[in-house]
């Protein structure tokens, strides 16, 4: 009797185990059988729906980064992100082709290697916006500066950006 019952309670577990597992792996369209005592019925139908709303989200945001992608490309912008927790910097490829460069031959982007690409004289101005952005004295972080191209001229350029928080709340610019 104790065999009938442990394959009765073991099954529904693994089955659940299984589309849990699929679904952690990426396949968002795997539901868990509905099937076996009532309690993994339940649990069952829980999972399916909130890995429906799952579904969706993520159909929601690939749209959104859809849209983003192409009105970055269509306005041919250079875009990058500070990390000013980990001073890391990301940028885009058009970022780097403004400055004559890949993002390839950039790579790692440092602020202490864009701030040597500033034009020494507009540092300050760069400064002075960013100070007056992280006090809170400014919605957005906006300089117009000059930065040295690859192949030796400068380059004016208009930046503007706002902090956010990633998960974490680790200030981004």
């Amino acid at each position: 009797a104790v065999l009938p019952l442990a394959w009765l309670l073991a099954r529904p577990a693994v089955r659940l185990t299984q589309a849990a597992e699929a679904i952690a792996a990426g396949d968002l369209e795997r539901r868990a059988p509905v099937s076996g005592p009532q309690e993994f019925r339940r649990l069952s139908q829980a999972f399916n729906a909130m890995n429906e709303r799952l579904a969706a989200q993520w159909q929601q945001l690939s749209r959104e980064h859809e849209r983003m992608t192409a009105v970055i490309e269509a306005t041919r912008v250079g875009t990058w992100e500070w990390n000013v927790a980990t001073g890391t910097v990301l940028a885009n490829e058009r970022f780097a082709q403004l400055l004559g460069w890949t993002l390839a031959e950039l790579d790692p982007i440092t602020l202490d290697r864009l701030q040597a690409m500033t034009y020494p004289q507009d540092l300050p101005v760069v400064r002075e916006a960013l100070a007056r952005h992280f006090a809170g004295e400014s919605e957005v972080y906006e300089a117009e500066f000059r930065m040295q191209h690859r192949e030796g001229h400068w380059v004016w350029l208009h930046d503007r950006g706002r902090f956010s928080f990633d998960g974490l709340k680790r200030r981004r610019l």
